[in-house]
């Protein structure tokens, strides 16, 4: 199961309990993971994924409560790259700056839902999300034909974004784009998992096809032998 699939399982799966969407929007420096990174969180502590080995759970979870009561989004930096980070509790020495991107599950479930179908039909997209501004949170999903739905808020915002994510997929990698309005946007770029062909399913291939399916790539077992 991708972690995609798990993010949904949970929040379908537990709907009583409310959950909010962590996803990184911003590194500088060394950290624990890049932007794209995701981790879905309770208020209770509960957690599916990670943005940073837990190092910043403690904090992260106040703002989810915050999230989670009031039904908002919010914007969060956490700058470890101070000498003196211990006063955060932290204590990492990894001289690094996240910035989140936090959202009730209310709001971030049809953009799972997109992505995790996207990604079953092998079909590349772009997120590209308002960071500050009148355009903080809005969000449009945009093809690498340039195809999208969703909005930033403007007509010339839009055609920027979906230029933007376009050429995005021709250089790959997520990065941020400076809109005409002065505000900043995350283009975040979802591709096809890599394919992994395993001809033969012999006990050999258990391992590798575990390994495969845990690293979130597409696997597919091939054998003549219908007993296999």
């Amino acid at each position: 199961m991708s972690e995609l699939s798990q993010f949904i399982a949970a929040i379908e799966e537990d709907d009583d309990r409310p959950w909010a969407l962590a996803t990184v929007v911003g590194v500088s420096g060394s950290t624990y993971r890049l932007p794209g990174a995701k981790q879905l969180l309770r208020a209770d502590g509960t957690s599916v994924g990670t943005v940073s080995g837990g190092c910043l759970d403690t904090d992260l979870l106040r703002i989810v409560d915050d999230v989670i009561a009031y039904d908002t989004v919010r914007f969060v930096t956490y700058n470890l790259s101070a000498d003196d980070d211990e006063i955060w509790g932290f204590g990492l020495g990894c001289n690094g700056v996240t910035e989140l991107l936090v959202e009730p599950a209310s709001m971030a479930r049809p953009l799972l839902r997109e992505l995790n179908e996207a990604r079953r039909v092998a079909r590349p997209i772009a997120v590209v999300t308002g960071l500050d501004g009148p355009t903080g949170g809005a969000r449009l999903l945009a093809g690498p034909d340039g195809d999208h739905t969703g909005t930033l808020g403007s007509a010339i915002l839009d055609r920027s974004a979906v230029a933007a994510a376009t050429e995005a997929f021709r250089h790959g990698g997520h990065r941020h784009l400076a809109l005409a309005d002065g505000t900043r946007a995350f283009i975040e770029v979802q591709v096809p998992p890599p394919r992994l062909l395993v001809c033969g399913a012999g006990h050999d291939a258990i391992p590798l096809v575990q390994h495969g399916a845990a690293l979130g790539w597409a696997v597919t077992v091939v054998d003549e032998r219908a007993a296999y």
